[in-house]
């Protein structure tokens, strides 16, 4: 749904008319890349809570 959208708004049927499109949906379309990796990846060793330090 998200991507539809933003074809739908931001698309390349606006770019001709206004430059400012196109650099919205390289915006958005990059946000929402670095959400699908994160979903996918997950949060890794770095930002998840030892297990020994919560005992302590």
């Amino acid at each position: 749904y998200v991507l539809f959208l933003g074809f739908a708004f931001h698309g390349p049927s606006h770019w001709a008319g206004n430059q400012a499109e196109f650099g919205f949906f390289v915006d958005h379309f990059t946000f929402l890349a670095g959400l699908l990796f994160a979903a996918v990846h997950g949060p890794g060793r770095v930002l998840t809570l030892n297990r020994e330090f919560a005992r302590s």
